[in-house]
């Protein structure tokens, strides 16, 4: 072989190992970069907390967003359809169509603000907290369910940790969840 042919053998293979190698590390990176990705880890762990909750509460005929609004509408308050969206990140168009499907199945119903009546605000019925009371006892078997995969101080650490999260994020802007769907 001449000098010139054992070069570009060397340099072709140099650049198959150094391509192999990048490819290789850009694996590596992209892997670990996505195990460790904070957006990534969230939505994983939403996953694998809602899959089987959301089962559930299909089984018991609820969608996902009628569940998050009669869940959100629980405590007996009342909030404006533009809080509820922000609330359960949903747009508000998807909640004002849940709140309509709630209402014909008399479990929430629209009122008129008492300060403002061009707001319409939105509560619970007594059928809806009785109806959603089973709902609210299989979230809560389930949360206890993963709870239980940590100590009750990581328990707690993780609850402040994400309200302080969701307070810092959310301070000053709407929810827009169309948006958070795009990360």
């Amino acid at each position: 072989m001449t000098p010139s042919a054992t070069s570009e053998t060397t340099s072709a293979t140099t650049s198959a190992t150094t391509s192999a190698t990048t490819s290789a590390a850009t694996s590596a990176t992209t892997e670990s970069f996505a195990a460790e990705f904070l957006p990534f880890l969230l939505e994983r762990a939403n996953i694998l907390i809602s899959r089987p909750l959301f089962a559930e509460i299909t089984r018991l005929g609820f969608s996902p967003p009628e569940w998050r609004v009669l869940a959100t509408l629980f405590d007996g308050r009342e909030y404006s359809v533009g809080d509820l969206a922000d609330l359960v990140l949903l747009p508000q168009s998807t909640v004002s169509r849940t709140i309509d499907k709630l209402a014909h199945q008399r479990l929430v119903v629209r009122n008129d603000s008492g300060d403002d009546r061009r707001r319409t605000v939105v509560t619970i019925t007594p059928r809806g907290t009785t109806i959603a009371g089973d709902v609210v006892v299989t979230a809560t078997r389930r949360q206890d369910d993963v709870v239980a995969l940590l100590s009750a101080r990581q328990a707690t650490d993780l609850q402040r940790t994400l309200r302080r999260l969701i307070d810092g994020l959310s301070a000053g802007q709407s929810a827009d969840p169309e948006e958070a769907d795009q990360v």
